[in-house]
């Protein structure tokens, strides 16, 4: 054995744990770049041999450098040259780097030794210990060469080969081997074979094995393992292998491995690895094949009957799996001829459920669409597929079309629809049913009412008849033609003869349930009189009201019986009502046997005189011809009364004043006319004041009276206003009102109300007599005079005004009392007082105040005056010249004040300066004539004799400061020494003359052209009122124009601006600055005092050039023929007006045209219809929106060019910029003709063309594609299309290009019914135009037909169908009958043209009959009994293969149904049933067909009789698998029972077969049931009551399902046993007294009841004690119960305890004291206490004794006296005592009132 060379050094991989047993030792070297993942496996169980594996894998066996660790080599090996892999040696590289600067120089010097003195070897040239073949190397040539070249004498050391390695050895020294896949990648479908060949380059050694494994993500598995003795194991059975050896060395060992993958071998995906084991210890590496499997779609179920047999609600679904991976689609196809479309381009199918799931298989999915339809939308022999597509694949999966028949109904007839049945009469209805010879169970008649339907009448098929009910019988006919039942009815009076009034129902039950059946229908209606016609009133009618009167009759239809209102006009004559009003019509149950119900009628009438008749009712039935009445009745309407009230009842209205009335009447609903207000006193009769009308116009007796009127529906409110304002009113209207109310209807009675009023009138002054002025001293008078009501207490006097206080004017002894008088006013019931008072200035102030006052006590209201003034007069009058000074700086003016002297004594003559807010003086001269000055500007001098007072006032007018404050308003004013004397200032006014100065006018630096804004003038005035400011246009040096239309905005006066008393003056000017203003402007003042005017410099306004700047948008844009093209125009016109916008095109062939004009006024002058215009515009931007409508092929080029928008002003100096913007007009892509026939009518020598038009600068493209679903492509990538001519011209329109397309194809190659479609392409536009999808049709095709639809095949008989194919002339090949299952479909038979058959199947023959006019095939079926016997049970086709494959064929469907008797009918019960709960019973059978089978569940009365359960539900039906060759599958229906004593019978499963009419069934079984019992339980078990108060029990039974019909409570002593309450079912309860309450909790299982006992009553305490009981009764007797006790003991606690004394005690002698109560003595302590001073104590006796009585019939507790025994009792300090009582129960001390001891006084 060759030792391993050690320089192979294995290095472990890092993920060498995942792969268990068969990866032990895995380590890692990648040795070469084709290898570029190399792992190195170790066999450690070899001892010191090491096996290095290289494999080439993508994941997961990838690994890095430092996961890497290197083995130490053996040192005892020989070292052939290092073998090191790639990246190893760069893992040395930092170690090397010291080293290899060291060896360089010593290898290069020794090469160069060796290159001069060793002479050089010849190519091949062994080295000199090494000659020998075969080539070796190593130390000791211990190693095989292993070169391409065989004779090649490899590297001594390294062996390295310098014609490589051989094929499937690797490294540098060539000692690796290598397994070899002939392919890396593995892509393969389900449902296909692959085979994949590893190849072993063994050279001269051997193998031992080579195995298969597969890393599928989570494990390693060997699949196949092939020895070199050419033993294959193989693992998984899809896998298979074959070994090749080869002769020569150099030639490789291969194996050959076969994968067969079937539908679902996703689980073969995965990395595969090529092993193997060499006999010789050589490093390996293993070769890597990447699997991947993926599914072909496939059609799992495709869910179609065979047979319909009703209309409606059908479905049909497909099922297809498909890859997992895949984009996929599952739908169901319409087959029309040889094409076919989605179901759901047919609206009558309608998409129910779309499923997409994971398949039960790894990698699959499956999805389902379910589609339903109705034949009413459908066609009979519509054909429909599967198709599943994987898009991915490009894989396509179908059935073969299937057609959905519905086959005709067996039709019932019932004849009459309607029959009407009198009782006591005799009549039938026949059901007439056309027999088409489909086997029947059963005709049955139903009689059918709103919710459910029941057989009354049953007829066999052997002609049995079974009645349900006791009034209905038949008979029968049957023949080959028809089934007739005749159905009679026993319409004789009595109980059920109102059952018969029905619907009824004709039906057949066939014994095939599929085969759809038309029930028939006819009605019987029972002929029943009309009886107990009644009318019913109420006891009372309210008069206007509207109520009920109600009519009541007995009838047997109510919709044939009219009722009627009439009225009893007298005995023989009877008028309807009219106006009448049904509001309510009901139906009650059945009143009696007579089949009659109540009909009830609700007439609604508004009860008033008219209603004051008598009624009846009257029936009038339809069916009879009859009427029936009641009694005439009067009803009894009540008297209408209407009340009305007057508020209010008294009042008291002033003189003056308005007084307020109010009339309520409560009208309900009468209608009411007129409303009167009436008056009357003592000195008048009634008088109707003032009468309102329902339509609010009122009668009135003058103006002193109002009316408002505020009503609603029920109520009617008026409100009276009275204006007493004239005198003569105060007593005509003092009296008693009265409201009155008029209806419309006489019959209506009202009451009146009445109120009383009184009008008196307020204190009133009709004269106050005082003098303006007095103008002398003395005799003076002043008088008041006032008028009051002549029945009041007033008063009349004057009084003086003092500030805020009055006081009488007697109080004052100046004023005299002159006259006083109190009489009668000339108005009635008025008087008039005056006071007169005389005076004099002489004793009275002048301007002392006064006022009148008068009183009204009774009325407490006062009447005053105003303060009026004693004034004597005149005044002193002083007088100043001139009232206006006009005063010039340093100018000397004075201004004279003049006093005329009327003698009165004065102390001074004062001149004030006055300004704004106060007055200071300036100059005072005294009576004496002293002159004092306040002002230095100031001075004076006077003049005084008898007849004036004259002051001379002089101003200092110089400038400087101060003369400004001269220009004021000056006053003069005497102050005389009687302050009471008047006088009268004067005034006068200094007005100082400054000239105009500064006058100037202020532009702004510039101004906006066309805006308005201001020029300023300002100029210092002395006063502005004074000056008026011009503005004027310079128009030369001597001529200046002034300014029109300017606007003085603002005035403004300033503070003085210096010493010379001038204000600043400013005027503003506001102008629209455009061209007129562009001229000189100056400002100019005229002074009015001076006549003066004063001007400003001449300037010119900089006033800006006006610009509007256009724009148009946009700047390019292409348009598109047929379409509209949108420009804007914008320009921002600020305050300009503008008149007109023009918009203007221009292009290379045209110069510049105006295309539209748009006016100011929105006016448009334009070119033609193709361009619109509209005017978005505010104050100072303009819009405008152009449309172009491109609808003309001719304006493709004509609108090319360039358009310009250009705007003109009103104002000729506004300048503008236009804009521009370029349109290029192309057309659309456009498709003018797709010349494609509606159908074809030979095969060849077709052809289609499309013609579109494009614009002529673009770059286009036409198309005819084809379209494949949702996806297209070029016609000519199916070669059975040609093109025929292409052409690219100018059209006849100018711009625009025509391009067509035309291809030829024949139906020999184009399948019939492909589609196509013209497109047309603008690659510029980025636009496509196509047409819809055509298609290519070629009519019509052959159709076979194949009879019967339906063969019903029973073992052992000949049955045949036949394919009659009515024959064209066509050429045929063959006609093939295909036997069809849900998946696919196989041939059968087949027929040749020259009449050869050819049978595929053992069980089936035919033969064939050819001719002119048909193909007939007749198809036999060998039905003996045996294998294969079932898998006729299937749908056949019927197709013919046509030489013209082109020529549509239409296939015919028939099938098999096979007739297998039932068998195994077996009943299934559960080990044990619980009495009184749900539970199953099972049957099943073995059946051919489970839908011509019933199950029923029967009880086992005897031995030959059986009884059907009824009221069962079938919950479950399952359909299992084939059980064996009878072609049975198993049915099982699950029965659901209460099971209780009912069901505690035998039973047995029967199953009734429709096709062979007979019957199979199970043995009887009894089912084992339980026993039932509840538990009742009472709580608590014990309880002590007490007087007082309550005691409860609880009872407590889980009654599960059962139902209990009564509660009951009961008690047991030792007197008595009774019970004391019932709780009903029901919820009525039947208890004893009201001493027990009970409240019922239950849910549907559990019962609980809470009983509350009421001890209140002693009497009765004592029978309360005992042992209860709780029972339960059921309604099912059969249900057991047990039951538990409770016990109550019931206590009282002591009552009339009392303590008796004897009437004296004394000391040492002995005596008694009697305790007495009635009381339970064995639970009772009686005490003896007394009150010894002020502490309580035991009284201590010497002896007692206890006697006890039996108990009274009140109560039960005994009478118990105890005797305390008193011998030599000390009573000091005893004041009192008491008997005390301890009750154990009660938990407490009972104490009798205290009584005081009479102690012997004698002691």
């Amino acid at each position: 054995m060759e030792p391993v060379p050690s320089h192979i050094v294995p290095f472990e991989h890092s993920i060498i744990d995942k792969y268990g047993p068969l990866s032990s030792g895995i380590h890692h070297a990648a040795e070469d770049d084709h290898f570029d993942d190399v792992h190195h496996h170790h066999h450690g169980d070899r001892g010191e041999e090491v096996l290095v594996h290289h494999h080439e894998f993508l994941t997961p066996w990838w690994t890095v450098p430092e996961n890497l660790s290197i083995d130490d080599p053996s040192d005892d090996q020989p070292e052939p040259p290092p073998d090191y892999p790639s990246w190893w040696k760069s893992q040395g590289r930092i170690i090397g780097l010291v080293i290899a600067a060291l060896v360089v120089l010593a290898l290069v010097a020794g090469a160069l030794l060796i290159y001069f003195l060793w002479p050089p070897p010849h190519p091949g040239d062994p080295s000199e210990e090494c000659v020998d073949l075969p080539p070796r190397f190593g130390n000791n040539c211990e190693f095989r060469c292993h070169c391409l070249n065989l004779t090649e004498f490899c590297d001594k050391q390294a062996g390295r080969c310098i014609s490589g390695c051989m094929h499937g050895w690797l490294g540098e020294s060539c000692q690796i081997i290598s397994s070899v896949f002939d392919k890396t990648t593995l892509t393969a479908r389900s449902q296909s074979r692959h085979t994949v060949t590893c190849s072993v380059y063994k050279l001269w050694y051997n193998w031992t094995y080579v195995s298969l494994a597969v890393y599928n993500e989570t494990e390693t598995l060997t699949l196949i393992n092939v020895t070199q003795s050419d033993v294959i194991t193989v693992s998984d059975q899809r896998l298979n292998a074959t070994l090749e050896k080869s002769q020569r060395p150099e030639e490789a060992d291969t194996v050959s491995f076969e994968f067969e993958f079937q539908e679902d071998d996703c689980d073969l995906t995965g990395l595969y690895e090529c092993q193997f084991e060499m006999t010789d210890h050589f490093n390996t590496s293993f070769a890597n094949l990447s699997m991947f499997v993926q599914a072909r779609p496939i059609i799992s179920q495709f869910a179609v009957q065979d047979y319909y047999y009703r209309n409606s609600n059908h479905s049909l679904s497909c099922t297809a799996t498909f890859d997992d991976n895949s984009t996929t689609s599952s739908e169901i196809q319409l087959c029309l001829s040889t094409s076919f479309k989605s179901i759901l381009e047919d609206p009558a199918f309608t998409l129910n459920q779309s499923s997409d799931n994971a398949a039960s298989k790894k990698c699959l999915r499956q999805k389902t669409v379910l589609y339903t339809f109705n034949f009413t939308q459908v066609s009979n022999g519509t054909s429909v597929r599967c198709v599943g597509t994987d898009d991915d694949m490009k894989e396509n999966v179908t059935t073969e079309c299937a057609q959905l028949i519905l086959q005709p109904p067996v039709v019932c007839n019932m004849m009459p629809s309607v029959l009407f049945l009198r009782p006591n009469t005799d009549k039938i209805f026949v059901c007439s049913i056309p027999y088409r010879g489909y086997k029947w169970s059963s005709v049955n008649i139903l009689q059918q009412n709103s919710s459910d339907s029941t057989v009354i009448l049953s007829v066999s098929s052997d002609g049995m008849m079974i009645s349900n009910h006791t009034r209905i019988n038949g008979s029968v006919i049957i023949n080959e033609e028809y089934i007739n039942v005749t159905v009679s009815f026993d319409s004789s009076s009595g109980s059920g003869l109102c059952q018969l009034n029905q619907s009824y129902v004709c039906d057949i039950n066939l014994m095939d349930s599929s085969v759809g059946s038309v029930s028939a229908n006819s009605t019987l209606i029972l002929d029943i009189p009309v009886s107990d016609v009644e009318i019913h009133l109420q006891p009372q009618y309210e008069y206007g009201r509207q109520d009920w009167i109600n009519c009541t009759a007995n009838v047997m239809d109510s919709s044939a019986a009219s009722m009627f209102l009439e009225v009893c006009h007298n005995e023989s004559t009877f008028l309807p009502f009219e106006d009448t009003s049904t509001i309510l019509e009901n139906s009650t149950i059945s009143k009696n046997e007579n089949c009659s119900v109540q009909l009830k009628r609700r007439y609604r009438f508004n009860f008033n005189s008219n209603i004051n008749v008598s009624i009846r009712c009257s029936v009038h039935d339809k069916y009879s011809n009859t009427s029936t009445t009641s009694a005439c009745v009067l009803p009894n309407i009540t008297t209408p009364i209407v009340r009305v009230e007057l508020q209010p009842k008294f009042q008291v209205g002033l003189l003056g004043s308005t007084v307020h009335m109010f009339c309520h009447a409560n009208v309900s609903h009468f209608s009411w006319k007129v409303i009167h207000l009436q008056f009357k006193n003592s000195s008048s009769s009634l008088i109707r004041l003032i009468s309102v009308l329902q339509n609010y116009t009122n009668t009135i007796l003058g103006n002193g009276i109002n009316a408002t009127v505020y009503s609603n529906d029920a109520t009617v409110n008026i409100s009276y206003t009275l204006n007493t304002n004239d005198e003569s009113m105060v007593c005509s209207m003092d009296g008693e009102y009265s409201c009155e109310i008029e209806f419309t209807e006489d019959a209506i009675q009202s009451t009146s109300d009445k109120g009383t009023l009184s009008v008196t009138a307020r204190p009133i002054i009709s004269q106050f007599a005082v003098q303006d002025y007095y103008y002398r001293n003395s005799n003076h008078s002043l008088s008041c005079t006032a008028t009051f009501d002549d029945n009041s207490t007033t008063g009349l006097e004057i009084q003086l005004c003092l500030g805020t206080l009055y006081k009488h004017i007697l109080e004052d002894p100046a004023f005299t009392l002159n006259q006083s008088s109190d009489n009668e006013s000339s108005r009635k019931c008025l008087r008039q007082k005056t006071v007169s008072y005389t005076f004099s200035f002489t004793q009275v102030s002048n301007g002392t105040s006064v006022r009148c006052v008068g009183t009204d006590d009774n009325l407490k209201e006062n009447v005053t005056t105003e303060c009026v003034q004693l004034i004597l007069q005149p005044p002193v009058v002083c007088n100043m010249m001139p009232s206006v000074l006009f005063l010039s700086p340093n100018t000397d003016k004075v201004f004279v004040c003049s006093i005329p002297y009327r003698g009165y004594k004065w102390s001074s003559v004062n001149i004030r300066q006055q300004n704004s807010s106060d007055s200071t003086v300036i100059l005072s001269v005294s009576s004496d004539g002293m002159m004092i000055s306040n002002h230095t500007r100031i001075h004076g001098s006077v003049i005084i004799n008898e007849e004036y007072i004259n002051v001379t006032v002089s101003f200092d007018s110089s400038s400087g400061s101060g003369l400004c404050q001269l220009n004021q308003s000056y006053v003069c004013d005497i102050s005389l020494m009687d302050t009471s004397i008047g006088t009268t200032a004067a005034n006068s006014t200094i007005i100082l003359d400054i000239p105009v100065s500064d006058v100037e006018i202020h532009l702004q630096p510039q101004y906006e052209y066309g805006t308005e804004d201001w020029i300023n003038c300002t100029a210092n005035v002395m006063d502005s009122s004074a000056a008026s400011v011009f503005l004027e246009v310079c128009h030369n040096e001597s001529t200046f124009l002034p300014f029109e239309d300017t606007s003085t905005i603002l005035e403004n006066s300033t503070i003085s601006k210096n010493e010379n008393c001038s204000v600043q003056l400013k005027r503003r000017y506001r102008f629209n600055f455009n061209s007129n203003i562009n001229v000189s402007i100056r400002c100019s003042v005229h002074d009015k005092y001076s006549n003066t005017s004063t001007t400003s410099a001449c300037v010119l306004p900089n006033i800006t050039t006006p610009m509007v700047r256009v724009e148009l948008q946009p700047k390019f844009q292409v348009g598109l023929l047929g379409s509209t093209v949108h420009m804007f125009c914008h320009a921002n016109v600020s305050h300009f007006s503008w008149k007109v916008i023009h918009l203007q095109f221009k292009n290379s062939s045209s110069s510049l045209t105006r295309l539209i004009t748009v006016l100011q006024n929105n006016t448009n002058t334009i070119l033609g219809n193709e361009i619109n215009a509209t005017v978005y515009s505010n104050d100072a931007t303009v819009n405008i929106s152009y449309i172009l409508n491109i609808n003309d092929e001719s304006m493709v080029c004509s609108l090319d060019g360039e358009y310009s928008c250009e705007i003109e002003f009103t104002d000729g100096a506004i300048q503008t910029t236009s804009d521009k913007g370029t349109l290029s007009v192309t057309a659309r892509p456009t498709i003018s003709q797709f010349a494609v026939q509606n159908y074809y009518y030979r095969n060849s020598n077709h052809s289609l063309s499309c013609t579109a038009t494009f614009g002529d600068n673009s770059t286009t493209g036409l198309d005819i594609q084809l379209c494949l679903g949702t996806l297209y492509k070029h016609i000519l990538e199916d070669p059975a299309f040609t093109l025929n001519q292409s052409s690219d011209n100018e059209s006849s329109r100018k711009c625009l290009r025509q391009k067509t397309v035309s291809y030829t194809f024949s139906f020999t190659q184009v399948s019939n019914g492909t589609s196509v479609r013209c497109v047309g392409t603008d690659d510029d536009l980025k636009e496509n135009v196509t047409t819809e999808c055509v298609q290519l049709i070629l009519q019509p095709p052959v159709v076979c037909n194949m009879m019967p639809s339906v063969l019903f095949l029973t073992p052992n008989t000949d049955k045949v169908f036949v394919c009659s194919i009515p024959y064209r002339g066509y050429k045929w090949s063959s006609v093939n009958i295909l036997q069809q299952n849900s998946s696919d479909s196989t041939v059968i038979l087949s027929v040749s043209s020259d009449g050869m058959i050819i049978l595929n199947h053992t069980r089936i023959n035919g033969s064939v009959i050819i001719n002119e006019e048909y193909i007939n095939v007749t198809v036999s079926f060998d039905s003996s009994s045996g294998s294969g016997l079932c898998q006729l049970n299937q749908s056949y086709v019927c197709d013919i293969s046509l030489m013209d494959t082109s020529i549509g064929t239409t296939a015919a469907n028939s099938t098999i149904i096979l007739d297998i008797p039932v068998s195994d009918v077996e009943i299934h019960f559960q080990p044990q049933y619980e009495y009184g709960t749900a539970d199953w019973v099972n049957c099943t059978a073995s059946v051919m067909d489970s839908s011509a089978v019933f199950m029923f569940l029967e009880v086992c009365h005897n031995e030959s009789t059986s009884l059907p359960i009824k009221d069962i539900t079938t919950i479950l039906q399952n359909l299992t698998a084939s059980k064996g060759e009878n072609c049975s599958v198993q049915k099982m229906h699950s029965h659901r029972f209460i099971f209780n004593s009912n069901t505690n019978v035998s039973m047995r499963c029967r199953v009734d077969n429709y096709y062979s009419n007979t019957s199979t069934h199970s043995v009887c079984i009894l089912p084992s049931i339980t026993i039932p019992l509840v538990h009742v339980t009472l709580q608590p078990e014990y309880q002590v009551g007490f007087l007082g108060s309550t005691v409860q029990m609880f009872c407590h039974a889980n009654i599960r399902t059962f139902t209990w019909t009564a509660i009951h409570l009961d008690i047991k002593n030792s007197s008595s046993s009774q019970r004391l309450y019932t709780v009903l079912h029901n919820g009525s309860n039947d208890y004893i007294g009201n001493l027990i309450n009970a409240t019922l909790i239950s849910s549907d299982a559990i019962l609980n009841i809470s009983y509350v006992f009421n001890i209140t009553d002693e009497a009765i305490m004592c029978s309360m004690d005992g042992e209860y009981f709780c029972d339960i009764d059921f309604i099912d007797n059969a249900i057991q119960t047990t039951n538990n006790k409770g016990n109550l003991s019931v206590k009282a606690p002591p009552k009339h305890l009392s303590i008796e004394l004897e009437i004296m005690y004394t000391k040492n002698v002995p005596g008694t004291i009697n305790c007495t109560s009635t009381m339970n003595p064995n639970t009772t302590t009686v005490f003896l206490i007394a009150m010894k001073s002020i502490n309580l104590i035991v009284f201590s006796t010497n002896h007692e004794r206890t006697f006890v009585e039996p108990a009274n019939a009140d109560g039960c507790n005994p009478n118990v006296r105890v005797v305390y025994q008193t011998k030599n009792l000390d009573w000091t300090d005893i004041t009192n005592l008491a008997c005390m009582v301890e009750d154990k129960h009660y938990g407490k001390n009972f104490t009798s009132e205290f009584k005081v001891p009479f102690i012997n006084p004698l002691q």
